[in-house]
């Protein structure tokens, strides 16, 4: 079927489900016959798709029901829209069709192809880096195979700033997620420019994924993280949304240490001072809610109950200062810019 490749991105969008194999022909199948509009078998569908170079030749009323699940009167309509100049202006399609070569890209483990989309935007503004960044990310929800790339892949410019760090998932929604920051701090030399920061920021995140789920490693994390010799100089340079974690994540290993209650009754004299001091530095929402979310959910978690309420009156007299009243609207824009996109 010479028209069978926009089809299949015609139902990618609109069902999410990539013909691969014979399992997801079976799921169409049975979303098709959800639909009322006819019947077309598991083996229909794999003929079309997975095998288009056989003898068999679809029948006119299959066609007429993929173009009518795909929103087209008939597959004649169908068929002229493919070929009307219409296709190649439809955002919905060409958004979709980008979707398909990523997928593919990643589903085939064809990574030097993945890596070359990287660079093919390597000057672009930061949200097209984000959009390809994000696709990326959902592709290799489906797979197995995101930790085999990181540790190949780690090094590259788009993979780390991207999609490691500003499109972290505290979830570990992937596969092997774990296991790629482990290969990530691998991949961190000691003689690189932003060594510290990357350092900081891959132990933090393993260290807080760890303590909601195997303490012992987050005990071994966490020394990793607190004994790393850094003179405060050196650890004034680093980006915010380390730091903050750095910070903030001290009271879990103070708490995982069972230090004396007063060490980190104590220590909090030091996180008020630091995020009283971010918060007088910036005026900008996003930096203002990386502090903001990071000491919340430590300090919650922990129970400290009236130093919630300290961190809740400098952060909202701090939006009020910049006269932004919707205090409930500003706190659902999350620091993160996965969590932003993906709840």
């Amino acid at each position: 079927m010479y028209y069978d490749k926009i089809l299949l991105d015609k139902i990618f969008n609109k069902t999410g489900v990539y013909i691969t194999n014979k399992n997801e022909c079976k799921l169409l199948s049975q979303i098709i016959a959800n639909e009322k509009i006819g019947y077309l078998s598991e083996s229909t569908l794999y003929r079309i798709f997975l095998n288009p170079n056989s003898n068999h030749k679809p029948y006119k009323n299959t066609l007429n029901i993929l173009a009518q699940f795909c929103d087209y009167s008939s597959w004649d309509a169908f068929i002229n829209y493919c070929d009307s100049v219409y296709l190649f202006t439809d955002p919905t399609f060409l958004n979709k069709t980008f979707d398909t070569i990523i997928t593919d890209f990643v589903n085939q483990q064809k990574f030097n192809s993945l890596i070359d989309v990287f660079d093919s935007v390597a000057h672009e503004n930061y949200k097209t880096k984000e959009y390809i960044g994000l696709r990326s990310f959902m592709s290799f929800q489906k797979t197995t195979s995101f930790s085999n790339f990181i540790k190949n892949y780690g090094t590259h410019d788009f993979v780390r700033n991207i999609l490691l760090e500003a499109l972290y998932d505290p979830f570990h929604r992937i596969q092997g997620y774990t296991d790629s920051f482990q290969y990530y701090l691998e991949s961190t030399h000691p003689s690189d420019t932003n060594y510290l920061q990357d350092y900081i920021f891959a132990n933090a995140v393993l260290f807080r994924y760890f303590y909601f789920n195997d303490i012992l490693k987050a005990k071994e994390i966490g020394k990793k993280l607190y004994e790393f010799p850094m003179s405060s100089n050196e650890f004034d340079t680093i980006y915010i949304f380390p730091k903050a974690r750095y910070i903030a994540y001290k009271m879990w290993y103070l708490h995982l240490k069972e230090a004396k209650k007063n060490t980190l009754i104590d220590y909090l004299d030091e996180v008020y001072y630091f995020i009283e001091n971010e918060f007088n530095k910036s005026n900008l929402i996003l930096e203002l809610n990386i502090v903001y979310e990071n000491f919340i959910e430590v300090v919650q978690q922990l129970n400290l109950l009236q130093f919630e309420q300290k961190i809740n009156a400098l952060y909202e007299m701090k939006l009020k200062s910049l006269n932004i009243s919707n205090l409930v609207a500003i706190k659902s824009l999350h620091s993160n810019g996965l969590l932003n996109i993906l709840k």
